[in-house]
C-alpha cells in the first residue's frame, strides 16, 4: 500500500462525517438521544442544528474539528480500494 498524507485521510474522513450527519437515519438517531437529556426537544430542533454545523466548521478552529472528529469516529480502515468507517 502507498503511503497516504495524513491531510488526505483526515479531509475523506471529516467529509464523511459532514455527509453523514444530515442523514435522516443520523438526525433521527440523535434527536432520540438528545431527548434523553432534554425531553422538550423537538426533531426539527436537532435537524436544524446538525445542518447548520457543516457551515460552522470552517469557522473552527482545528484543535476543536479535530476534538469534534475524534468523538465522532472510533476508527479509520483504509482499503486499497477504498476508505471504509
Amino acid at each position: 500500500m502507498r503511503r497516504l498524507p495524513a491531510a488526505e485521510i483526515e479531509r475523506a474522513v471529516v467529509d464523511q462525517v459532514r455527509m453523514l450527519i444530515t442523514t435522516p437515519e443520523i438526525i433521527v438517531a440523535t434527536w432520540r438521544a438528545a431527548r434523553v437529556q432534554d425531553g422538550g426537544i423537538t426533531e426539527a430542533e436537532v435537524r436544524e442544528a446538525l445542518l447548520d454545523l457543516d457551515p460552522l466548521w470552517e469557522d473552527l478552529f482545528p484543535a476543536e474539528q479535530a476534538r469534534i472528529a475524534g468523538l465522532l469516529v472510533e476508527r479509520v480502515d483504509i482499503a486499497q480500494e477504498a476508505l471504509s468507517r
